[in-house]
C-alpha cells in the first residue's frame, strides 16, 4: 500500500504547525519517495510557508473543504498538530490518525493528557526530548508514543547563497535579522518591531557595515504604522521563503521564541536575543529560558523596554557574539526528523 499522509494544520495567527508539518512531509518523502504528502491549512495565507511541499487551503467553506480534501486525497494516515481535532474533523479523517504533541503550558498539557481523543491516535510524536517535555505520558498511550527530538529544517549552502544574493550581502557585513515568525500576533509584533528599529538607530555609526533585515511575517496585517523610518542599512520585508537560510547567515537574530525559530537557531548555532511573545498556550518564556541557560541566546524582558533595548545593544558586541557561538557549538542538538518520518510511515502502512 502506498502511504498517503495528510497533515491538518490550524494556522490562524502563526506558522508553527504549518512549518512543522512541512518539515515532517519532507522527511517522509526523503525516507520513502513513493509516499504522497499533502498539508491542509486553515488560513490560505499560511500555505506558501510550505515551500516545496504540496498544500491546500480550506477556503470559505472550511468544514466542507476538509471533507472534500479527505475524500479526494484518501489518506492512509492523517496527522494533527498540538491541538486535538474536534469530533467532526476526527471522524472525517478516517480510521488512522496521528498526533504531534508539542509542549505547551502546564494546564494545556494536562488537558491533552486527559483527553479521550488521544487514545484514538495510532501514533503520537513528541517533537522534544523527554526532559524538555517534562511530563509523563499517560499509560494508555505510552506504547504508541515516540519522543522524536526536535523537528527542524536545516540550512544549506545553496539557500545561504540565495539570501546573500537577494540582499546583496558581503562576507564582512554585520547582519541582524529580526523576525516575529508568522506575524499574526500583531500587538506583540508591533512592540518588537518598534524595539528593533530603535536598536538599529543606536547601532548606526557604532557598527561598521551594518545590515538589518526586519521580517514582518506573512500573516501580519498590512499597516502603514508598521513600516519603520527610512534608515541606512535597514530592509523591511513581509516574508522570506528562505528565512531558515537567512537566520543561518546572520550575525545576530532578534526574535520571539516560537518552536521552529528556536530549533532553527539551535541547529545553525546563530547567536540570538529572544523576546518571548505573550501566548495563551505556548510557553515561549520557558523555551527562551532554556536557550539562555545553554548560553546560546540572551532574553529581553518586554515589561522593561529600556532594559530590553540594552540587551539588544550588548548582544551585538563581539565578546557577547563569540560567547554565544561557543555555547552553541558545545550544546548537543540532534534533529528528530528521520525518527518522526519512520514512525509516521509505520503508522500509515
Amino acid at each position: 500500500m502506498t502511504p498517503r499522509l495528510l497533515f491538518h494544520c490550524a494556522s490562524r495567527r502563526g506558522l508553527g504547525h504549518v512549518m512543522r508539518a512541512a518539515n515532517l512531509a519532507r522527511a517522509v518523502s526523503a525516507r520513502d519517495p513513493r509516499a504522497s504528502v499533502l498539508v491542509y491549512v486553515t488560513n490560505p495565507a499560511a500555505g506558501p510557508a510550505c515551500g516545496d511541499v504540496p498544500w491546500v487551503a480550506c477556503g470559505i467553506d472550511g468544514p466542507g473543504a476538509w471533507a472534500r480534501v479527505v475524500a479526494a486525497f484518501r489518506p492512509t494516515l492523517t496527522i494533527f498538530d498540538t491541538m486535538l481535532p474536534d469530533a467532526r474533523v476526527l471522524d472525517d479523517a478516517g480510521a488512522r490518525t496521528a498526533f504531534v504533541w508539542r509542549a505547551s503550558v502546564a494546564a494545556r498539557q494536562s488537558a491533552t493528557a486527559a483527553d479521550r481523543r488521544l487514545s484514538r491516535m495510532a501514533a503520537i510524536l513528541v517533537p522534544h526530548t523527554a526532559e524538555e517535555f517534562a511530563m509523563p505520558i499517560p499509560a494508555a498511550v505510552r506504547a504508541r508514543t515516540v519522543f522524536t527530538g526536535p523537528i527542524v529544517r536545516a540550512s544549506d549552502a545553496e539557500g545561504q547563497a540565495r539570501v546573500r544574493a537577494r540582499y546583496g550581502l558581503a562576507a564582512d557585513d554585520v547582519l541582524v535579522t529580526s523576525t516575529v515568525g508568522g506575524g499574526g500576533f500583531d500587538d506583540s509584533a508591533d512592540w518588537l518591531h518598534g524595539l528593533v528599529v530603535e536598536a538599529h538607530q543606536h547601532w548606526l555609526g557604532a557598527v561598521p557595515r551594518l545590515r538589518h533585515v526586519v521580517v514582518r511575517g506573512p500573516l501580519a496585517p498590512a499597516r502603514v504604522a508598521d513600516a519603520p523610518p527610512a534608515l541606512p542599512g535597514l530592509t523591511l520585508v513581509t516574508s522570506d521563503p528562505d528565512l531558515v537560510h537567512l537566520l543561518a547567515v546572520s550575525t545576530l537574530v532578534v526574535a520571539e521564541a516560537g518552536y521552529n525559530t528556536i530549533q532553527e537557531l539551535r541547529l545553525a548555532g546563530t547567536p540570538a536575543v529572544l523576546v518571548p511573545g505573550p501566548r495563551t498556550f505556548d510557553d515561549q518564556q520557558g523555551r527562551a529560558g532554556v536557550m539562555a541557560a545553554l548560553g546560546v541566546a540572551r532574553v529581553a524582558d518586554r515589561t522593561d523596554r529600556a532594559s530590553a533595548l540594552q540587551v539588544l545593544l550588548d548582544a551585538l558586541q563581539p565578546e557577547a557574539l563569540a560567547a554565544m557561538r561557543r555555547a552553541g557549538a558545545q550544546a548537543p542538538f540532534t534533529p528528530g526528523n528521520d525518527t518522526a518520518a519512520r514512525t509516521l510511515l509505520a503508522a500509515a502502512s
